[in-house]
């Protein structure tokens, strides 16, 4: 098991923007809500310059879906606004989205091949979309109500 899921295990996630994935590898996203992200840099965790420890914050549950062998978790965490969502199967982590500016996710599905959820604290409202495999080519649309 690696530091990503070790520490996911422990209730913590590295801060984004950011994909990181169960194996330790991670690509870094650029953007917020309002304007879409991209992928950007990638490496693993072992590669940053501080301690994956460092850059970790707590994650607290808000909604979770289940299909089949695979489970997804909306989080809010201790900073505001910044939030994450897990893709799980089988009980281990495939990859976390660390996203500092997506408000609180309320709602999440498992479709066939994406994640769906809805994020929300008012003024902001936002409806996302992350391919099970790709989670970096993730989308989102909204913006404040």
């Amino acid at each position: 098991m690696g530091l990503v899921e070790t520490w996911w295990h422990k209730g913590k996630a590295g801060i984004g923007p950011a994909i990181f994935f169960g194996d330790d590898r991670f690509i870094e996203l650029s953007g917020y809500p309002e304007v879409g992200y991209e992928a950007g840099s990638h490496g693993t965790v072992h590669d940053l310059e501080r301690p994956y420890a460092d850059w970790l914050h707590h994650l607290y549950a808000t909604c979770e879906a289940q299909d089949g062998p695979f489970r997804a978790i909306g989080y809010e965490t201790e900073w505001e606004a910044a939030s994450a969502l897990a893709l799980v199967r089988d009980g281990q982590l495939l990859w976390i989205a660390s996203l500092p500016d997506a408000e609180i996710f309320r709602e999440v599905r498992i479709r066939s091949d994406a994640i769906e959820a809805i994020s929300e604290e008012y003024p902001s409202r936002y409806t996302w979309r992350i391919p099970l495999d790709a989670p970096e080519s993730l989308s989102v649309a909204g913006g404040h109500v």
